[in-house]
């Protein structure tokens, strides 16, 4: 792993002072890839070698820092950007039937990611050696987590029966979600939405705000089921150093409280509204004590 002197990982307010490109920098060079890069290289063998596998994975690695959620936003900043070009690896001199080629075309990236996927047990121990290194340097990294998960919609179409060819999307499915609103006279109104994507499932640690675990499923995947399965996950010395585990309550109910016990976790859940007539408060017996769903109490 090659370390940045100037910059140190562990002073948050330093980082967040660097702009874009210092950042990229950052990440570019303390990421553990040498394996993932030559097994990429391997796969390539000795097919058309246009771009340099290094610049086109390094290009891959920032689209989170950069704001990039496709290849398109990708390639449109990559060819506006001289620096950042130079910082992935891209030569600006090269040509090909005298045109210019600043950057990869979309296919070069479609076939990165194929290839990608063929080696997703290495992306998952570069995370792994990358948590080692925290565990190892920060101090209580890992002590207390939280477990959360969002869905992410494909930005492609589902796939018809028998469609395979690349252009519509194979791992997705479909899923619903309540979504809560007040109208102007206070009534609670659920609205059901429906969602063609993914999920990901993030276990992080609440005083770095640094991922502990992960894992991406179809949409449709339980969030209380991916918590049991990170527990499972886990190397069995960081387990045994996590103290308390976060949830919001969605995750609140009797299974996951007592599974999170089992491990020697306190768990920290957010409590479920349990009244389903939409009160908010309630009062105790004939008296002038008020108390709330969740414990609050007052006269």
């Amino acid at each position: 792993m090659k370390i940045i002197t100037q910059s140190t990982i562990f002073d948050y307010t330093e980082i967040e002072i660097l702009g874009d490109l210092e950042r990229c920098k950052l990440l570019i060079e303390n990421v553990p890839d040498e394996k993932i890069v030559k097994k990429l290289k391997e796969i390539r063998g000795k097919g058309r070698n246009d771009y340099p596998i290094e610049a086109v994975w390094n290009s891959i690695l920032i689209m989170p820092l950069i704001e990039c959620s496709t290849v398109e936003q990708l390639r449109r900043e990559l060819s506006r950007n001289r620096d950042l070009r130079k910082m992935c690896g891209f030569k600006d001199y090269n040509s090909y039937y005298g045109k210019i080629k600043l950057v990869p075309p979309p296919k070069a990236y479609s076939n990165m990611f194929k290839n990608l996927k063929k080696i997703e047990p290495m992306l998952k121990e570069c995370f792994n050696e990358l948590r080692k290194f925290m565990y190892e340097n920060l101090e209580g990294y890992g002590k207390d987590v939280a477990e959360d998960g969002k869905i992410f919609l494909s930005k492609a179409r589902q796939a018809a029966k028998g469609e395979a060819d690349g252009r519509s999307e194979t791992d997705a499915d479909y899923t619903f979600k309540n979504v809560y609103s007040k109208d102007n006279k206070g009534v609670t109104k659920t609205k059901k939405i429906r969602y063609f994507g993914f999920r990901v499932h993030i276990m992080g640690d609440v005083n770095y705000e640094l991922p502990f675990e992960y894992t991406v499923t179809k949409a449709s995947v339980s969030e209380n089921n991916q918590l049991f399965k990170h527990l499972e996950m886990i190397p069995e010395n960081l387990l045994e150093n996590i103290k308390t585990l976060s949830a919001d309550k969605g995750y609140d109910s009797l299974e996951v409280i007592e599974k999170i016990k089992e491990y020697g976790i306190s768990p920290v859940i957010d409590i479920v509204n349990r009244w389903r007539d939409g009160s908010e408060t309630k009062q105790y017996k004939d008296t002038r004590i008020i108390y709330t769903y969740d414990g609050r109490v007052s006269y």
